[in-house]
């Protein structure tokens, strides 16, 4: 196994927000299992430490204002992240969204541009810092085998970071707007949201195949626990599935009809 890397549902209990967060669309597990969130249109990176279960804010990054801005704690902009992961490695949240830049969060609060620049979305261009170009991130994991980064590109590509080196492509062809990826075992697995399917790409030889198709375009995020326990995350149906690969039998579905969906349920 390469490891487990805990990312991105985007439904969750109601916490208790100094700001109103709309439609939460990414969070993952920091460094002492802080809750790193951010809303749709919120402005705000909100991280919470870990006790109680519901606690008060112990960081907020950004001061309300959409954008790019580089800086720390309320002097940096927050512009629609759509994925997020900590790093073990180097100690950083990483985040990408829909401005098509890759940022870091250290654990000061320092909120830098890593890949790309700010709201210059474009065609695949494998390059290294401000001069790579993609389309909105909306998805991203480490594997902490190697220090490697995986990102969605709604490009319909697969892009990975070396650790230390230049963005490239990894795959190229076969999805339509993925919206998450995350490793498992031998795999990196791929929500491929237009398409409404689970695919599953071995690491070694980046060949993609499908695991569980007929998900429809709700398929939003994936996240697994350290017994490989699968959680799909389907946006505009607010509920949760729960798989157990190799098995594609649905096991529980969590949250419907816009109700609250309450995470101690995993």
């Amino acid at each position: 196994m390469t490891g487990v890397q805990t990312c991105a549902l985007p439904i969750f209990t109601t916490l208790p927000l100094p700001h109103p967060v709309n439609q939460p669309i990414a969070l993952c597990i920091g460094p002492g299992d802080t809750l790193i969130v951010d809303g749709r249109t919120s402005g705000y990176l909100q991280i919470y430490d870990p006790a109680p279960r519901l606690p008060d804010v112990s960081m907020i990054v950004g001061n309300g204002v959409e954008g790019g801005a580089d800086g720390s704690l309320a002097l940096a902009e927050v512009n629609q992240v759509r994925g997020m992961y900590f790093d073990p490695l180097s100690g950083d949240v990483i985040t990408g969204g829909w401005d098509c830049v890759v940022r870091r969060l250290d654990v000061k609060g320092t909120y830098t541009t890593w890949l790309g620049t700010i709201d210059n979305c474009g065609s695949i261009i494998n390059a290294a810092g401000a001069a790579a170009r993609f389309q909105p991130v909306w998805g991203m994991c480490v594997d902490q085998a190697t220090g490697d980064t995986y990102l969605t590109d709604y490009n319909h590509a697969i892009r990975k970071v070396p650790a230390g080196g230049t963005i490239t492509t990894w795959i190229s062809s076969g999805l339509l707007n993925p919206t998450d990826v995350q490793i498992y075992g031998t795999d990196v697995w791929i929500c491929d949201h237009t398409n409404g399917r689970m695919v599953q790409a071995d690491i070694a030889t980046a060949t993609p195949t499908t695991w569980l198709s007929g998900l429809t375009s709700n398929l939003l995020k994936v996240v697994f626990t350290n017994d490989g326990t699968m959680y799909l995350g389907m946006y505009w149906g607010d509920v949760v599935y729960k798989y157990k690969p190799p098995s594609t039998t649905r096991l529980a579905t969590f949250g419907t009809n816009n109700a609250a969906f309450n995470d101690n349920a995993y």
